[in-house]
C-alpha cells in the first residue's frame, strides 16, 4: 500500500547488539512509481483511436517495468456545451490490454474525460495518477437541407411555387424588374416564419449558436433574372427584360452556406432550378408626351400629342404625300413578339348606341402599307371649320361640319399580335399554354385642319387698365379723364382687309349721354396706342368700361371721307349679340358672333376681324357675372377685369354767411334806446307826481345832469358793453361755417414758362377751421383776361379734383379730403392746393396777375380770404 511505501528498509544479519556497531545499509524504495511523462492527452474531434503503451510510464526497484501491473478507470466527463445531451456511449470508448491502452473519441463529440491510472508491483505495492483526455472541437460543415415530415432531407429544395410547380415564378411577378423573395432561417435545425434549410451539429450551437452566412448566385448568361441575398437572409430573384425574358424558361441558381467555425465552414453548394412561366403580353402603342419633352417623329406635319390625347393633323386640301403619310413603326412595341408579327387597324369610335362619332368618309379615307398610315383627303373637307366658314352649298356642308361638334374625327387605333405562339417561348411551363392574341387600342383624333386667314387680335392692356390721369377725388357728376392702351397682337399678317377700331367709354349710374365713339386706325402688329376720353362719375357710379369693336373697311384702304355707315362693311343685324342689362350696362352676349335675326344673317364675319373678342371689353370691377364672355366658336371666357377703384365722389359740409358786427351793434343800440326811453318815461312820471304832490322846487346845481343826457349816456354804455360781450361770445362759439378763421397760405411758381403745365401753386398751410369747399371762390385779374375769371373750388367741370397735368381749366383744385366711415368729405382746409395756370389755353402767358380768394356762400355774407397781386409768369412768386 502507499503506507507501506512510506517506510523503506534494508536487512543486516548477525548484528552483535552487545556493543555499539556501525552499520552501513543500502535502503531502497519498495513501491513502484508512475512518472510525470504520463500527462494530459489532447486529440481532435472525430480523430482515430489514440493508442499508447504504459510500460515506459512506471518504474520499480525490485520489479522490472514490464512486470508491473496497470489498471485504468474512467472518471468524470466534462463537455463544453450545455443543454445538448451527451450520447449514451459517452465522450470516448477505450480498452486496456496489458500495458496497451486504446482511446477512441465518439463521433461528432468533443469535451474532456478524466482517466485514473494505477500501477502495482510484485509486492502488491501501488502508485496512481489521474490525467485528462481532451477531445478538441473540430467544426463540422453545415448542410443545406430541406426536411420532409420525417425530418429527412429531400432531394430538391423548393423556394417558390407549390408541389406541382416547384420553383415556378410567373412572369408577371418579375416583369419590369420586379422581385420575389424568400426569407431563409439563419438558425441551425430550426425555423419559424423563415424557411429552415440549415442542418448542423447541435453541440456546436450550444450554449452559443454559430453565425451562418447565406449566398446565392446565378450565371450572368441567365436571361431571365438575377439573384441576390438581401440583409443576409432574404433570397431575392429580380426579373430582367427583353425578349429572352419574355420567352420564359429556367436557370440554375447556386445556394451557398457557411458558418463561422475555425474550419470546415462551407456546406456543399445546393443547385436549384428556377423557372419563369411566360405570359403573352398585349402589344403596346407607346405613349409619348410633348409636355415632358418626349417626341416621336412619325410625320413632318407637326402632328402631336395634345393634353394626353393622340392627334393627327393634316392641312385641308393638302396633296403632299409626306404630309399625308404617318410612319407608325416607332410607336409600336411588343415584348414577346417580333414587331413584324404585329398588324394595325383603324376604326371609327362608337357611342353608347353603336353609332360612329364621326362619319370619317366625309373627310378622308385611309390605307395601311405595313406600318404606314396613308390618308386621302376629300376635297374642301375640314373637321374644324368655324360655323361662319361652313359652305352649306357643298353637299349640304357635310364635309365641313364639325364631327359631333368636336372639330376632329374620333378614331380607334389598334395593334394586334399574332394568333399563333412565337417560336422559342416556353409556354409549356404555363398550364394554359399560349393565350390567344391580344390587342390594345389608342384613341386618336384626326383633324383636317381648316386653313384660316391671318387674323389680328386687338386688345386692351388690362395690366395698365384705366388711367384716370391722377384724378382721385371728384364732385358728384364729374366728367373724369380716362386713358386706355390698345395693343395689336394675334397673327402678324398680312391681313385681307383694312380696318379701324371703334372705341367707346361708358359708366353706370347716370342718364347722361356718353362721349362719342372714337375711331382710330388699327395699330400695326406688335404696336400699342393710347386712347383718351372721359367717363361720367356720380356718387352711385360703380362701373366704368370700354368697348372696342373692329370695323372692316369696304375699300382696300379706309376712305375717311365717307360716313361711318358707308365706310365699313354692313353689320345688320348687329354682331356680338349686344344687349342692355337691367342695371343699364351694355353687354356683348356673344362676342364675335355674326348678326343673325329672324332668319337674316349679317354678311360681316367678326371672327375674321379679331381673334379674341373677350379682351375687347374691359371693366374696372366685377359686377355680378359681367365678366362672362361667351365668345362665338370659342366657348366661355372672361372679359377683362382690372380691379380698379374709381375716383372717390366727395360730399361737402354746409356753408353759411360770415358774422358781422353791424347787425349786432344795431340790435344792441335799439335795445339801449328802448331801455333809455323806458327810463326817461319813468322819470317823467315821477316828476309829474312830485309836481302834483308838492310845490315847485328849483335846484341850482351846476353839476347836475339833465335826464336827456343821462338817457343818451345809458344807451351808449349799453351799446359798448353789448359789442364786447358779442365778440367774446363769438370767439367761444366759433364753428366750421361761422366766422372767418385766420388762414395762412404758401405760393410758388412751378415751371412757369411752360405753356402746357406752368402754374402758380397755392397751398393752405394753416387754418383755424374747415370751410365749405363749395363756398370758396377764386377770381383772376390779368392784363390778358377780359374782365375777370371767376370759379368756385367745387366746380366739377375740370376744376375740383384736377391739376394742370390733367385739366385745361385755368384754375384747378386738389383737395386733401378726410374720411368719415366710408364717406369722403371735402372741406377747404390745411393741405388743400389751388393751381392757377401761368398761360391761357391758347398759350398766352399771363402778366400783372391778381388772385383773389374769397369765402362766398350762397346765403349770408362772405369774406375776402387773401389777395395776391403783381404776379407774372416770368416773375418769381
Amino acid at each position: 500500500t502507499n503506507d507501506d511505501c512510506a517506510v523503506d528498509w534494508a536487512t543486516e544479519d548477525a548484528v552483535n547488539m552487545s556493543d555499539n556497531v556501525a552499520l552501513s545499509m543500502d535502503i531502497e524504495r519498495a513501491c513502484p512509481s508512475i512518472g510525470s511523462a504520463l500527462a494530459n492527452i489532447t486529440v481532435n474531434e472525430d480523430s482515430n483511436a489514440y493508442t499508447v503503451s504504459l510500460t515506459s510510464y512506471a518504474s520499480d526497484v525490485q520489479d522490472a517495468a514490464g512486470d508491473l501491473t496497470w489498471a485504468v478507470d474512467e472518471g468524470e466527463t466534462v463537455v463544453v456545451y450545455g443543454n445538448t445531451p451527451m450520447p449514451a456511449e459517452g465522450l470516448v470508448s477505450w480498452t486496456l490490454s496489458g500495458h496497451d491502452l486504446s482511446i477512441t473519441p465518439i463521433a461528432e463529440q468533443f469535451g474532456m474525460v478524466q482517466f485514473n491510472f494505477t500501477v502495482t508491483d510484485s509486492n502488491g505495492l501501488q502508485d496512481d495518477r489521474s490525467i485528462h483526455f481532451i477531445v478538441e472541437n473540430v467544426n463540422d460543415a453545415p448542410e443545406i437541407c430541406q426536411r420532409d415530415t420525417n425530418g429527412d432531407c429531400v432531394d430538391t429544395v423548393m423556394l417558390f411555387g407549390d408541389a406541382a410547380h416547384v420553383n415556378y415564378i410567373p412572369e408577371d411577378s418579375l416583369v419590369g424588374g420586379q422581385s420575389v423573395s424568400v426569407i431563409l432561417s439563419d438558425v441551425a435545425n430550426t425555423g419559424s416564419s423563415a424557411l429552415n434549410l440549415i442542418k448542423d451539429q447541435a453541440n456546436e450551437n450550444d450554449p452559443s449558436r454559430q453565425v451562418y452566412t447565406w449566398g446565392v448566385s446565378v450565371a450572368e448568361t441567365c436571361p431571365l433574372f438575377s439573384v441576390g441575398m438581401v440583409d443576409d437572409t432574404v433570397l431575392t430573384v429580380t426579373g430582367k427584360s427583353g425578349m429572352d425574358f419574355e420567352a420564359g424558361g429556367s436557370c440554375d441558381i447556386t445556394l451557398t452556406l457557411a458558418d463561422d467555425g475555425a474550419e470546415n465552414q462551407n456546406a456543399v453548394d445546393e443547385v436549384i432550378t428556377i423557372s419563369v412561366v411566360p405570359v403573352n403580353d398585349a402589344p403596346t402603342i407607346d405613349d409619348w408626351n410633348l409636355q415632358t419633352g418626349d417626341t416621336i417623329n412619325w410625320a413632318s406635319n407637326d402632328s402631336s400629342l395634345i393634353y394626353g390625347e393622340w392627334t393627327i393633323r393634316v392641312l385641308e386640301d393638302t396633296e403632299d404625300a409626306n404630309e399625308l403619310t404617318f410612319d407608325l413603326s416607332a410607336l409600336k412595341n411588343d415584348v414577346d413578339h417580333d414587331l413584324s408579327d404585329l398588324t394595325w387597324s383603324l376604326l371609327p369610335k362608337l357611342d353608347d348606341n353603336g353609332r360612329a362619332y364621326c362619319a370619317y368618309t366625309n373627310y378622308f379615307s385611309f390605307t395601311f402599307n405595313g406600318d404606314e398610315l396613308v390618308l386621302d383627303l376629300v376635297k374642301d373637307a375640314t373637321t374644324n371649320a368655324p360655323i361662319n366658314q361652313i359652305d352649306y352649298l357643298y353637299n349640304g356642308g357635310v364635309h365641313q361640319v364639325n364631327p359631333a361638334g368636336k372639330g376632329f374625327c374620333e378614331m380607334e387605333l389598334y395593334l394586334t399580335d399574332s394568333a399563333a405562339a412565337p417560336t422559342g417561348f416556353a409556354y409549356d411551363l404555363n398550364d394554359d399554354g399560349y393565350i390567344q392574341q391580344t390587342s390594345l387600342k389608342r384613341d386618336v383624333k384626326i383633324i383636317v385642319q381648316n386653313v384660316a386667314e391671318q387674323v389680328p387680335d386687338y386688345y386692351f392692356e388690362a395690366n395698365s387698365g384705366f388711367d384716370f390721369n391722377g384724378v382721385s377725388n371728384v364732385m358728384d357728376g364729374t366728367w373724369v379723364p380716362v386713358t386706355v392702351t390698345v395693343t395689336a397682337g394675334g397673327d402678324e399678317g398680312p391681313y385681307n382687309h383694312d380696318s379701324m377700331l371703334m372705341i367707346t367709354f361708358q359708366s353706370d349710374g347716370h342718364a347722361e349721354t356718353e362721349r362719342d365713339a372714337i375711331y382710330i386706325d388699327a395699330p400695326a402688329y406688335g404696336q400699342s396706342v393710347t386712347v383718351d376720353s372721359e367717363v361720367y362719375v356720380k356718387a352711385v357710379t360703380t362701373t366704368v368700361w370700354a368697348e372696342m369693336d373692329v370695323k372692316t373697311c369696304v375699300d382696300e384702304t379706309c376712305d375717311m371721307t365717307k360716313s361711318v355707315d358707308d365706310r365699313f362693311i354692313a353689320d345688320e343685324p348687329a354682331s356680338h349679340g349686344k344687349v342692355t342689362l337691367p342695371n343699364g350696362l351694355d353687354y356683348w352676349a356673344e362676342p364675335g358672333f355674326y348678326g343673325s335675326e329672324d332668319g337674316t344673317d349679317s354678311i360681316r364675319r367678326p371672327v375674321l376681324e379679331d381673334k379674341d373678342w373677350c379682351n375687347n371689353v374691359m371693366y374696372n370691377t366685377l359686377t355680378g357675372n359681367i365678366d362672362v364672355c361667351d365668345q362665338a366658336d370659342y366657348g366661355r371666357g372672361s372679359f377683362e377685369i382690372t380691379d380698379q377703384k374709381l375716383p372717390d365722389v366727395v360730399r361737402t359740409i354746409g356753408a353759411s354767411g360770415v358774422p358781422s358786427f353791424a347787425p349786432s351793434i344795431v340790435a344792441v343800440a335799439l335795445a339801449g334806446m328802448v331801455v333809455g326811453l323806458l327810463a326817461l318815461a319813468g322819470r317823467r312820471e315821477e316828476d309829474e307826481e312830485e309836481e302834483e304832490d308838492s310845490s315847485p322846487r328849483f335846484v341850482d346845481d351846476e353839476t347836475a345832469v339833465s335826464p336827456v343826457i343821462a338817457t343818451i349816456l345809458m344807451v351808449a354804455i349799453t351799446v359798448v358793453l353789448s359789442g364786447v360781450i358779442y365778440v367774446w361770445a363769438s370767439s367761444l362759439a366759433e364753428t366750421d361755417v361761422k366766422g372767418v378763421p385766420r388762414i395762412t397760405f404758401a405760393i410758388e411758381d412751378i415751371d412757369a414758362f411752360n405753356a402746357e403745365t406752368g402754374h402758380w401753386k397755392i397751398e393752405v398751410q394753416q387754418s383755424e377751421t374747415e370751410l365749405a369747399t363749395q363756398a370758396v371762390e377764386i377770381k383772376i385779374f390779368a392784363a390778358e383776361i377780359d374782365g375777370v375769371y371767376e370759379v368756385k373750388m367745387a366746380n366739377s367741370d375740370g376744376v375740383y379734383g384736377f391739376s394742370p397735368y390733367n385739366s385745361d381749366s385755368l384754375v384747378t383744385f386738389s383737395d386733401s379730403v378726410r374720411s368719415e366711415g366710408d364717406d369722403k368729405v371735402s372741406t377747404f382746409f390745411v393741405g388743400d392746393t389751388i393751381f392757377v395756370r401761368t398761360h391761357l389755353a391758347d398759350g398766352t402767358p399771363l402778366t400783372d396777375v391778381t388772385i383773389q380768394l374769397s369765402y362766398a356762400p350762397e346765403v349770408g355774407q362772405g369774406a375776402l380770404l387773401r389777395t395776391w397781386s403783381g404776379l407774372s409768369y416770368d416773375v418769381a412768386a
